[in-house]
């Protein structure tokens, strides 16, 4: 048996599709399947607007007159109608909360019939209270969620 191969053939294994047989078009149809859903939670990934990062901020020792921010038009991805003109300020301001709740706590200790403690421990976020946070010279500001938040 003369099992000879010309060296300029470019069945080298890397580049060699076998005869799709029934084992191989399950495997094709695994592939494509799963490039397809690559490229669809790409696609949608596409519309998640970008996070600035911390250092791009304007840093800034207290609340100040609103005028003296740097507007910048939204990036696609936000809720235009949640924004006057379409424009934000990402700043960077060191505040305290002085009233309002943010989140509530719960934590539990139950036990079962064979002597097995299970602590439960859950957190909530409050997003129908009003926050007011302070600056170091006393200025406030209330927070103005539209939505509820999960």
């Amino acid at each position: 048996m003369d099992n000879q191969s010309d060296v300029r053939d470019l069945d080298q294994g890397l580049f060699h599709l076998p005869r799709p047989t029934l084992r191989n078009a399950i495997g094709y149809a695994i592939a494509a399947i799963l490039f397809i859903a690559g490229f669809v939670m790409y696609s949608n990934g596409l519309s998640i607007p970008d996070i600035p990062q911390i250092s791009e901020a304007d840093r800034l020792d207290e609340l100040g007159e609103i005028e003296s921010y740097n507007f910048q038009a939204l990036q696609d991805g936000y809720v235009q109608s949640q924004y006057q003109q379409n424009t934000a300020a990402f700043v960077l301001i060191p505040l305290e909360l002085e009233g309002g709740i943010i989140a509530t706590e719960e934590c539990y200790e139950s036990e079962d019939e064979d002597g097995n403690i299970d602590l439960n421990y859950r957190i909530s976020l409050d997003s129908q209270s009003t926050l007011t946070f302070t600056d170091h010279k006393g200025g406030t500001i209330t927070t103005s969620f539209d939505n509820p938040r999960l």
